[in-house]
């Protein structure tokens, strides 16, 4: 087996098994390959293999960081779910934040921005209430 096939074995695999079901041990998997093509190209220390090493090093703190949050909620389509309406909500936050430090410049705006960031949350919350039902009634059948 090349280190190429060993890579796409422990590492690519691994996280996209991962990925599909959140079990964390797939994930360590990873990076155990990835700890291992770290030690077998800092034993060739050319340039070549210190550009791989970085890249490497790159992938491990991924795979430490975004990866591992994508896992977590794979699986898990409520959690998915909430997560987003998280993330919208945090934007809009910023939206109004926004729109209030601009409130002095042009008020006109910054009431449209406010208004429009109350609609989004308001359909936000909307849609919280159909996936609470939704899952709700799953869990029921």
């Amino acid at each position: 087996m090349t280190a190429s096939d060993d890579f796409k074995l422990k590492v690519v695999a691994s996280v996209r098994l991962y990925l599909e079901s959140g079990d964390a041990l797939l994930l360590s998997n990873a990076e155990q390959g990835v700890v291992d093509s770290l030690a077998q190209a800092r034993l060739f220390n050319s340039t070549k293999d210190n550009e791989l090493t970085e890249i490497l090093e790159k992938l491990q703190k991924f795979l430490a960081s975004d990866v591992r949050a994508a896992g977590k909620l794979s699986g898990n389509q409520m959690g998915l779910l909430v997560q987003n309406e998280r993330e919208v909500r945090d934007n809009v936050s910023l939206l109004v934040r926004y729109a209030l430090e601009g409130q002095k410049t042009d008020s006109a705006a910054a009431v449209q921005y406010i208004k429009i960031a109350t609609s989004l949350l308001e359909f936000v919350h909307q849609l919280a209430t159909l996936r609470e039902r939704f899952f709700f009634n799953i869990g029921r059948s």
